[in-house]
């Protein structure tokens, strides 16, 4: 019974760790089906972030920011495609989500797109 118990808070937590990743992915859907282009969904992509994760660490709305900006950067610079950047940043977003220091995460992540 004890062992059932932890399997069950275990899959519970899982579940709501999920949950919370599948609603920031939609919202991030939603920006790209209403925007286009990375470029212009930039205050969507922000807000959204802000909205999820701000209550763990103001730190990463702002390391969110200059993240996108520099994303946005290398499209203006034509360095890489629409297409291309929101790859990269799904990437970036499963990164983060399994990242165990995410702004070591953030850090690295704004420098490789440098």
């Amino acid at each position: 019974m004890k062992k059932f118990f932890i399997f069950l808070v275990v899959l519970l937590s899982v579940s709501a760790c999920a949950t919370k990743s599948t609603k920031f992915q939609k919202k991030v859907e939603n920006c790209k089906e209403t925007y286009g282009y990375f470029t212009k969904s930039i205050d969507c992509l922000g807000f959204n972030f802000n909205n999820f994760y701000s209550e763990k660490n103001q730190e990463y709305e702002k390391q969110h920011d200059v993240l996108i900006a520099a994303l946005a950067d290398q499209v203006y610079k034509n360095k890489v495609s629409n297409v291309q950047v929101w790859d990269i940043y799904d990437e970036f977003l499963i990164g983060f989500r399994k990242s165990k220091n995410k702004a070591n995460y953030l850090t690295n992540a704004i420098f490789r797109t440098k």
